[in-house]
Parts: structure tokens; C-alpha cells; sequence
């Protein structure tokens, strides 16, 4: 793709040697790169989602070079939307899985887009998928602290209560 200023034929190579092995992490990482080059987002995050797409080579290299060329392409935001979106999509996805990737475009809407409205909608997805996660739900705290409103209280007793033992955050 480099060398041929190609990236539509590159797509194309790569999407044909992904069907050959599914199982296999570096044409997946190929064509994820060539997608998000091109900007395509949409289809770099329903990449993602793929029920062929190993869960560990999703968090260790894919997600991290889905965020990376966004960032260098300055549309994170779009990234994390189009993430958000593919995992609407995807409804197969166990929960655990849908809350850690609606919970990772949070934080890119919040730590890179500075989006907390964005934030927020993935945060009350992933907690629809796994209302009990106290990471997420300490999240959504701390964007809810920035316009306290009843809201606020209500994710309070909601992390009080899986948290019996640790009332810090209160």
C-alpha cells in the first residue's frame, strides 16, 4: 500500500487475504490500517467487532492502532463515534465485551475529544450492557460532577451500592 499509492487495491488485497484466514491477526491489522488511512472509520470499527476478531488481539494492537491513527489524523471523535456505532450494530457481542468498547470510546471522547456529551452516550450504553461495572460507573461520575443534577446522586447510590466497602467516592 506504500509503495503503490493504492490503497483502494490494497484494501481489496488485504479483505481477500483476511477471508482466507480469519483467524489470522496481521491481515486484519493490514487492512484496519488501510481502511483508517483512507478514513474510513465505519468500517475500521465493524472490523473491530467482527465475531472473527480475537478479543485479545482487539485490545492489545488493533484498538490501540485504531486510536493511534485517528489521533495522528486529528478525528478521534468521528473514531469513537463510528466505534460506538459498529458496537450498536454488532448485536452479538457478549455484554462484557460491548461495555469494554463502549467504555474505551468514552474515554477517547473524554480524554482526547474532550466530547463529554459523546462520553456520556457511550457510558450509559456500556452500563446498559453491564449496569454493575464500577469503573464505568466511577466515569460517569466524574463527567456528572462537572453539572451536578440528580442524575449525579443517582450514579452515587448506584456505585455505593457495588461498593459497600469504599464510600470514598462519595
Amino acid at each position: 500500500e506504500t509503495r503503490l499509492d493504492d490503497l483502494a487495491g490494497a484494501a481489496d488485497s488485504h479483505a481477500a487475504a483476511l477471508a482466507l484466514a480469519p483467524e489470522r491477526l496481521e491481515p486484519r491489522r493490514r487492512l484496519l490500517r488501510v481502511f483508517l488511512q483512507q478514513g474510513r472509520f465505519t468500517d475500521g470499527a465493524a472490523l473491530l467487532v467482527e465475531s472473527g476478531t480475537a478479543p485479545a488481539a482487539r485490545d492489545a494492537v488493533l484498538l490501540p492502532l485504531y486510536e493511534s491513527v485517528a489521533l495522528e489524523r486529528g478525528e478521534i471523535r468521528a473514531a469513537a463515534g463510528a466505534l460506538a456505532a459498529a458496537v450498536d450494530a454488532a448485536t452479538a457481542l457478549e455484554p462484557s465485551i460491548r461495555r469494554d468498547l463502549y467504555g474505551r470510546a468514552a474515554g477517547w471522547f473524554i480524554d482526547h475529544a474532550q466530547d463529554t456529551e459523546g462520553a456520556e452516550r457511550a457510558l450509559e450504553r456500556a452500563l446498559t450492557a453491564d449496569p454493575r461495572h464500577v469503573p464505568n460507573l466511577l466515569r460517569r461520575v466524574e463527567l456528572q460532577r462537572r453539572k451536578p443534577d440528580r442524575r449525579l446522586v443517582d450514579t452515587l447510590i448506584q456505585l455505593a451500592a457495588e461498593q459497600l466497602d469504599n464510600l470514598d467516592h462519595l
